[in-house]
C-alpha cells in the first residue's frame, strides 16, 4: 500500500506539473532559454507511463532493500529524495531517447521538482504528528542531505540526475551524438517485428531526385520514373537497365528549388489504347522558374511512335502564376474512376493580390474533364483566374461548387494546406491525401466531393489563429489522422490503400511516410479516425533527400522514391520486401555520395528548403512561415545585422539553436541534420545577403 501512496504522489506532480508549466519557468531563464513544445495528450499519457513504470520498480527495490519509506523519518527521507533524484534521470533519458514524443524540459523537470516537492510535505506532515520537536528532524534531513552528497553513491545519483541537461546539451551541439540518437530513437519506433526492408528496385540504379514512379498502363514490365528536375525516363522493371529519356523539359523547368520542379504525373485512361486518340497522352504537373517569376503548369504530352517525347508537343491546360517562395504547391495528379483529372494544388499557387479562391486556383483538389468529349458531363470553364491562364479542358457538370460564386469551377474539395501525394482507394473510391502542414501538424485526409478540411482557420485538430471565415463553403471535414512534429517526423508523404496479395498484413491498410523520418506506417482504412499507426520501414536517407512518393503496382509490389541529393545522382526507387526475402546489399547512406563536395547550388537549396519559409528566399525575414512565429526575425540584408554577428555566433544558432545565443527558442537546432560544411556553407550564404559584404574572413 506503501508503494503506492509512493505512486499516487507522483501521480499527482506529473498532472500538477503539466497544469503549471506554462506558468511557471521550473528551469530559470538565466540558465537556459526553452523552446515552447505543444505536446499533445497522447505524449502526456506516454510520460505518465514512462514515470509510474520507472518508480514502480525503484519504489519496489527500495522497499526490499531498506525497507521501504518511512514519511517521518529523515534518514530515510533522505534515501527516498535522493531515489527520487535517480528516478527522474532514468525516466527523463529513456523518454528522450526511446520515444517520439514532444520532449518538453520544462514539463519534465517540474515534475521532477513538484515530486520531490510533495515527498518533502508529506515528510513534514509526518514529522509534526509523531514529533513535537520536528524542527529538529527538518535540521536531520538538511544535514542528511548535505552528509550524502559527500558519498560515492551521493555523487553518482547527483551526476545521473544532471545527466538529462547533459544529453540535451550535446544534442545541440556535436552533430554525431544527435545524429545517434536520432537513430536509436527511429529504431526504438520501429517495431522490428514488422519483417520488412527496403531494396532497390531497379538493379541498383541512382537517378537526379525522382519524385515519383508510374507502371506502364498496358506493360507491367515498364516502369516510368519522374525527376524532379524535368526528367521521364522508362526502365524494364524489375530489370532496370539502360534508362530511355521519355521527356525533357530540364530548360522549360528551370530553376529548382523549394518545392518547385516536376512535381506528378498521371497516364490518360486510354493510355496505350490502340484505337483511342489518346493512347500516347500523359499529364505532367510542374513549376517553371525563370529570371525570378514562378507558374505552375499542368500540361499535356503525347508519346510518339519513338516512345519520346519533345517539349514542343505540350498542350498547356493550366498556366497559373504564384508567389516567389516557391512553397506549397502540392503535386498530385490522378485520374478517377469516372475518367476526370483529380489534381492537388497548394496554398502558395497564387500571384500578389490574388489570393480569393473565386480568383484563383490554390489550397485544395480541382476535377477537371481533359477530353471535354462528352458534352452531357461537362461544358467549358465559363471563367478565367485573375492570372494566368487555363484552357484545353471542360468542368464537369456534377462538380459541387459549380454554382458558388465565390468559388473557382474547378474546385472538388477546398481547405487543404499542401496536398502533396494522394490515391484512389481501389475497392471504396475514396480519395486518401496527406496534406502537408505548417510549423506543427501534419494530416491523412479523406478527401470527398464538396469538403471543406478547415485550412487555414484548423489545422489537425485545433483552431489556428487565423479567425474562422463568417461563411464556411463546403462541408467541414477533420482528418482521419493527425500527427505533431517530432525531432524526426515533419512532412507528411501520403500514400494509398493497399490491395495486393505479397503483404496480407497491409492489406485494407493506409500506407504512407514522412519525408524527415523516411518512416512508413500503415494505419486502418476504415474511413474512421485514428490515434496511433504502426511503423512499417525505415529510408535509407532523410530529411530534405527523404521520402518523395509511394506507390503500389498492378502485382502488389510496393515502390518508395527517394530524392537523394539535388547535385547527383543519388536517389533511389526502393521496393518493400519480407526482410527474410532480401538478398544482395542493402540500401546503405554511404551508397548515396553523401561525402562528396557540397555544391554552392546545394547549399542554396538547403536554404531554401530548410530556412526560407521563415526567413525568406531574399533573407528579408519575409517568409511565408514567418507571421506564424511571432517574433521579430532579422533583415540578413542588413549592414547592422552583418557587423553585428560574427561568424561563431551564427554557427552556434544554426548548430544549436536560438537559445544558444539568447535569441528566441523558435529557432531551432539543425547541428543533427547538416554536416559541417553545410552549416559553413550557410553562413556565407547568409553574409552574401549584405551587398557590402564580399566575404566572410571567419569561415575560412
Amino acid at each position: 500500500m506503501r508503494i503506492i501512496f509512493q505512486l499516487l504522489l507522483v501521480l499527482v506532480a506529473i498532472f500538477l506539473a503539466d497544469i503549471l508549466q506554462d506558468k511557471v519557468a521550473f528551469i530559470p531563464e538565466f540558465i537556459v532559454q526553452l523552446p515552447e513544445v505543444d505536446y499533445t495528450r497522447r505524449d502526456f499519457h506516454t510520460v505518465i507511463v514512462y514515470f509510474l513504470a520507472v518508480y514502480a520498480v525503484l519504489f519496489t527495490l527500495q522497499t526490499v532493500w531498506l525497507g521501504g519509506w518511512r514519511p517521518g523519518s529523515a534518514p530515510s527521507t533522505v534515501q527516498q529524495l535522493y531515489g527520487l533524484a535517480a528516478g527522474f534521470a532514468v525516466s527523463a533519458i529513456l523518454i528522450f531517447i526511446t520515444s517520439a514524443i514532444a520532449f518538453d524540459p520544462n514539463f519534465i523537470v517540474g515534475i521532477a521538482v513538484l515530486t520531490a516537492a510533495l515527498f518533502l510535505l508529506v515528510f513534514l506532515v509526518a514529522s509534526w504528528m509523531e514529533d513535537t520537536s520536528w524542527w529538529s528532524n527538518v535540521g536531520a534531513l538538511c544535514t542528511g542531505m548535505v552528509r550524502r552528497l559527500f558519498t560515492v553513491s551521493g555523487v553518482l545519483i547527483v551526476l545521473l540526475a544532471v545527466s538529462p541537461g547533459i544529453m540535451a546539451k550535446l544534442y545541440v551541439s556535436d552533430r554525431a551524438f544527435a545524429n545517434y540518437v536520432t537513430q536509436i530513437r527511429i529504431w526504438f519506433s520501429h517495431s522490428d517485428q514488422s519483417g520488412y526492408v527496403l531494396v532497390n528496385a531497379l538493379g541498383g540504379r541512382l537517378f537526379t531526385q525522382p519524385m515519383m514512379v508510374r507502371s506502364d498502363p498496358v506493360d507491367a514490365a515498364r516502369l516510368y520514373v519522374l525527376e524532379r528536375h524535368g526528367r521521364v525516363l522508362v526502365l524494364d522493371y524489375p530489370g532496370g537497365g539502360e534508362a530511355q529519356v521519355v521527356l525533357d523539359i530540364r530548360d522549360e523547368v528551370g530553376d529548382v528549388e523549394s518545392e518547385n520542379g516536376a512535381l506528378g504525373l498521371a497516364f490518360h485512361p486510354q493510355f496505350g489504347q490502340p484505337e483511342s486518340p489518346s493512347a500516347g497522352d500523359f499529364f505532367l504537373y510542374y513549376t517553371s522558374v525563370h529570371d525570378g517569376q514562378q507558374v505552375n503548369r499542368l500540361s499535356r504530352f503525347t508519346v510518339g511512335e519513338t516512345a519520346a517525347v519533345t517539349a514542343q508537343s505540350e498542350v498547356p491546360l493550366m498556366q497559373l502564376p504564384r508567389e516567389p517562395s516557391g512553397f506549397h504547391n502540392g503535386g498530385t495528379l490522378e485520374f478517377g474512376a469516372d475518367g476526370f483529372l483529380y489534381m492537388a494544388i497548394g496554398e502558395g499557387v497564387h500571384p500578389k493580390g490574388a489570393r480569393d479562391q473565386s480568383q484563383t486556383l490554390r489550397g485544395g483538389i480541382l476535377r477537371i474533364d481533359v477530353d471535354c468529349a462528352a458534352s452531357a458531363r461537362s461544358r467549358p470553364p465559363s471563367r478565367q483566374p485573375a492570372a494566368g491562364k487555363t484552357a484545353n479542358y471542360c468542368i464537369p457538370l456534377d462538380n459541387p461548387f459549380l454554382h458558388v460564386d465565390e468559388l473557382m469551377e474547378e474546385y472538388w474539395a477546398i481547405g487543404l494546406r499542401n496536398p502533396y501525394r494522394g490515391a484512389f482507394d481501389q475497392n471504396t473510391g475514396w480519395f486518401w491525401v496527406g496534406d502537408v502542414g505548417s510549423t506543427q501538424w501534419e494530416e491523412i485526409n479523406v478527401v470527398r466531393a464538396g469538403g471543406n478540411y478547415q485550412f487555414p482557420f484548423i489545422e489537425g485538430y485545433e483552431p489556428t489563429t487565423i479567425a474562422r471565415p463568417s461563411q464556411v463553403w463546403g462541408t467541414e471535414r477533420e482528418p482521419l489522422y493527425a500527427y505533431v512534429h517530432t525531432a524526426y517526423d515533419r512532412a507528411v508523404v501520403g500514400g494509398f490503400v493497399y490491395a495486393g496479395e505479397q503483404f496480407p498484413a497491409l492489406k485494407g491498410r493506409y500506407i504512407f511516410a514522412d519525408n524527415y523520418s523516411s518512416r512508413v506506417f500503415s494505419m486502418p482504412a476504415t474511413g474512421q479516425r485514428v490515434d496511433a499507426v504502426e511503423p512499417v520501414v525505415t529510408a535509407n536517407q532523410y530529411a530534405q533527400r527523404g521520402t518523395s512518393s509511394l506507390t503500389q503496382l498492378g502485382n502488389g509490389d510496393i515502390l518508395l522514391t527517394t530524392l537523394g541529393r539535388s547535385g547527383a545522382a543519388t536517389g533511389e526507387v526502393l521496393r518493400l520486401v519480407p526482410d527474410d526475402a532480401a538478398t544482395g546489399p542493402l540500401p546503405a547512406p554511404a551508397a548515396t555520395g553523401t561525402d562528396a563536395p557540397v555544391t554552392a547550388q546545394e547549399i542554396r537549396e538547403l536554404y531554401v528548403a530548410n530556412c526560407a519559409r521563415c526567413h525568406g528566399l531574399a533573407g528579408d525575414g519575409q517568409g511565408p512561415d514567418a507571421g506564424l512565429l511571432q517574433v521579430p526575425l532579422p533583415d540578413f540584408r542588413s549592414p547592422q545585422y552583418q557587423s553585428a554577428v560574427d561568424f561563431e555566433t551564427m554557427r552556434r544558432v544554426i548548430v544549436e539553436g536560438g537559445p544558444a545565443a539568447n535569441l528566441s527558442p523558435l529557432m531551432p537546432s539543425w547541428g543533427h541534420l547538416l554536416t559541417d560544411d553545410e552549416v559553413v556553407g550557410l553562413i556565407r550564404l547568409i553574409r552574401q545577403f549584405d551587398p557590402n559584404n564580399e566575404s566572410d574572413q571567419g569561415a575560412g
